[in-house]
């Protein structure tokens, strides 16, 4: 059974393993994050090779049908990347009954952030599918949380 915790990252490190996360969804996180938005938990693991530390859990992603075929919706990752740029809090998600994982891991700080053609696509079909996100703008222009 998963109970959630809230976990400061600044103590105890919580790593993903996706090496790119899309700066305009990142953008509408940390305008959510800085309005004092409640965001859903991530889910995570503890790490094999150190047990202190967590790994986001991608057998917990939300899937979703798009264009006739499953895609991993959301594992975390700019939750992740957009808490740990703030220094704030992360809900997250947690069965204490899981084995710690083991593989690669990538520090949220050294988690790119692509902008693009690509990237605002994604950012536009998120936004519509979800009606609780953010826009990246605000009153003066584009939203630079960072």
């Amino acid at each position: 059974m998963r109970k959630e915790i809230a976990i400061d990252q600044t103590t105890t490190p919580i790593f993903g393993f996706q090496r790119i996360v899309n700066g305009y969804a990142l953008e509408a996180i940390l305008h959510g994050i800085d309005a004092g938005d409640q965001f859903p938990p991530v889910p995570i693991r503890r790490r094999a090779e150190d047990e202190s530390t967590y790994v986001l859990d991608d057998s917990v992603y939300v899937k979703v049908v798009h264009r006739g075929a499953w895609h991993k919706l959301d594992g975390g990752h700019h939750r992740l990347v957009a808490h740990n740029k703030r220094g704030s809090p992360i809900r997250c998600s947690y069965d204490e009954c899981q084995e710690p994982v083991a593989g690669v891991v990538i520090h949220p700080k050294d988690i790119k952030i692509q902008r693009g053609t690509g990237a605002w696509q994604e950012y536009k079909e998120a936004r519509r599918r979800d009606n609780k996100y953010r826009s990246v703008f605000s009153f003066h222009g584009l939203y630079s949380g960072f």
